[in-house]
């Protein structure tokens, strides 16, 4: 019961940040973002007791974007693999490397928190907090690579990585 009251907390603080973090920042000119790729679990029980590598699947939208192009992202991953659905609700905050020029590196890094469920089939689904730890690679302004390291916080058989490719609209 505790871990649900944590979850609900947890995503109340969420869109309570995203909120404040729009009503302050200038919006982005295509926001949404779609990601599609792979993810692995890090425990090898899970991994025997599922997949070595589950299906990906991600949504980004960008709730803001600060003078330096630093963003605060709301994020929605959906993972599945045997026996098991994988959902992850997070709020990161993204670091760019503007320059001295303005444009800036095409990598980016942040780091965030996020509410993590998981249905496996032959069970009850459970509700953990993590902290998403995500590092970003541009390929061009609206095609990008991402890793995504996914530490479960509150049980660290959760804890995983994904690697995607995702497309800006």
């Amino acid at each position: 019961m505790r871990k649900w009251i944590l979850g609900a907390l947890s995503a109340l603080m969420l869109v309570a940040l995203g909120g404040t973090a729009s009503a302050q920042m200038e919006r982005p000119e295509h926001p949404y973002a779609i990601r599609v790729g792979a993810l692995w679990p890090i425990n090898n029980d899970v991994q025997a007791a599922t997949n070595d590598t589950w299906f990906n699947l991600g949504l980004d939208y960008i709730f803001s974007r600060t003078e330096e192009g630093n963003e605060w992202v709301g994020a929605l991953d959906f993972g599945t693999a045997s026996n098991v659905n994988y959902w992850a609700f997070q709020l990161i905050y993204m670091w760019r490397n503007q320059g001295e020029s303005g444009v800036g590196t095409p990598f980016s890094f942040g780091v965030g928190g996020g509410v993590y469920v998981l249905d496996p089939s032959p069970g009850d689904s459970q509700t953990e907090f993590g902290i998403p730890l995500v590092a970003q690679w541009d390929l061009n302004p609206q095609i990008f690579l991402m890793a995504k390291y996914h530490w479960v916080v509150t049980d660290n058989q959760a804890t995983g990585f994904s690697a995607q490719v995702g497309y800006r609209f």
